[in-house]
């Protein structure tokens, strides 16, 4: 029942997704469009609650560049640093809501649910997807306010790596602020050693890196 349902919403939103570049990919529940610097994707997972099907959409976008440099200091496994992404949000906080979950019981309920996926990716999900492509949108959304959470992040520790090799990779003229910033975020939350050092490790390495 889970897998059938599953067919069955991928293969409803396929035309929409092919359309603008996206493949699906079936075994991993998403579709993605490969990009020059890495990807965007779309995830749709669904779950059975005895007779019910709940679905939620998540977006990504992923620099090779950055989680390459990222996933040395994190000690990402090979295999799920393939897939790493660099900004990744749900589709209801993307709406402002906690989460956007919808309940497939029913052909209407079905047929609603996947025309207002389709809806959004129109009108606000395609967009988000090129907008957190770009180096420098990242920059923006991740370190303009440094201690503050951030919508393209789900684990903070994860969120100061990326921010601060996201503003060395531009150049930003914050780096050294954002570097003091992020060290003192990561001992607000209270991670182990290992994490600090390896964040200390990470800032020395970039600050020999040449960008251009």
């Amino acid at each position: 029942m889970l897998e059938e349902t599953e067919v069955q919403v991928f293969s409803r939103l396929r035309k929409v997704m092919t359309a603008d570049g996206f493949e699906l990919l079936w075994e991993k529940k998403q579709f993605r469009k490969t990009t020059e610097t890495g990807f965007q994707n779309v995830s749709i997972s669904i779950s059975q609650y005895t007779d019910d099907f709940v679905m939620e959409v998540s977006l990504g976008t992923r620099s090779n560049l950055v989680e390459s440099l990222v996933g040395q200091f994190l000690n990402y496994s090979p295999s799920f640093l393939a897939d790493s992404h660099t900004a990744i949000a749900s589709m209801g906080k993307l709406l402002g809501r906690p989460y956007e979950r919808f309940v497939v019981k029913t052909p209407q309920a079905f047929e609603a649910a996947c025309t207002r996926i389709e809806t959004f990716m129109h009108e606000q999900g395609f967009t988000f997807l090129t907008h957190y492509t770009n180096l420098h949108n990242l920059h923006e959304a991740y370190n303009t306010h440094p201690t503050q959470n951030c919508l393209l992040a789900y684990n903070t520790t994860h969120r100061c790596f990326r921010g601060i090799t996201i503003a060395r990779l531009i150049e930003s003229p914050q780096w050294a602020a954002l570097a003091t910033n992020y060290q003192k975020v990561l001992q607000a939350y209270g991670v182990p050693t290992s994490v600090k050092e390896s964040f200390h490790k990470l800032i020395r390495y970039l600050e020999y890196l040449h960008p251009n």
